[in-house]
C-alpha cells in the first residue's frame, strides 16, 4: 500500500500513533514533502492499450525505422483561464464570499493548433480558425505537411502518421 495516496490522518495513525498533527508533519517538511494534488495524466483504457501494444510488437520497428515517421495532430488550447485558477485560504462559511469566488466563462476562448514532428525536428505550427473538416485538413496537408516533409526529410522516404479523426479518414482526404 502506498502511503502517498493516503490522507494525512491515516498516515499518522499508521506510523505515528501518539504524535500531534504538527509533529506528524515535521518529518515531511524536513524532506520538503508537500501535500499536493495528483498530477493529471492520460489514462488509456485496457482495450486500446492492448491494441497499441500488439501493434507495436507486430511492427517491432528499429530506431532507424521510427526515425522516418512524421507525426501529425491538432489540439485545442483554452486561452481564457488556467484550468484551476488561483487558490484562496478561507474559513468555513466563506465559500460564497466575493473574495473567495473565481469568475468563469461559459464558452472560454480557445485556439486550435496543428503541428507535425519527427526525430529530425518539428514543422511549423498552423493556427486554425475553424473546425477541422476534411477540406480544412486537406489544405493543411498541402500547405504544411508537404513543406514540413521537404524540410525534415529532404528527398528521403518517410512515413506519415496521423490519428483516425474523421477529417483524416474521409474518402476525399484519402484520395488526395
Amino acid at each position: 500500500m502506498s502511503l502517498s495516496l493516503q490522507p494525512l490522518r491515516e498516515v499518522k495513525s499508521l506510523l505515528l500513533k501518539s504524535l500531534s498533527m504538527s509533529l506528524s508533519l515535521q518529518p515531511l517538511r524536513e524532506v520538503k514533502s508537500l501535500l499536493l494534488k495528483r498530477c493529471p495524466c492520460a489514462i488509456i483504457p485496457h482495450g486500446p492499450l492492448l491494441r497499441r501494444l500488439t501493434w507495436a510488437k507486430e511492427k517491432n520497428w528499429t530506431v532507424a525505422q521510427l526515425s522516418k515517421v512524421l507525426f501529425s495532430d491538432e489540439s485545442k488550447f483554452s486561452i481564457s483561464f488556467g484550468n484551476q485558477g488561483p487558490r484562496v485560504w478561507r474559513k468555513g462559511g466563506e465559500a460564497h464570499s466575493p473574495s473567495c469566488l473565481k469568475s468563469s466563462v461559459k464558452f472560454p476562448q480557445s485556439v486550435m493548433i496543428w503541428g507535425a514532428m519527427s526525430s529530425a525536428g518539428v514543422g511549423p505550427l498552423c493556427f486554425l480558425k475553424t473546425k477541422v473538416t476534411a477540406s480544412v485538413y486537406q489544405e493543411i496537408l498541402d500547405h504544411f505537411i508537404l513543406p514540413s516533409s521537404d524540410q525534415l526529410f529532404e528527398d528521403a522516404d518517410f512515413i506519415f502518421q496521423q490519428d483516425l479523426a474523421p477529417a483524416h479518414t474521409a474518402k476525399s482526404t484519402k484520395s488526395c
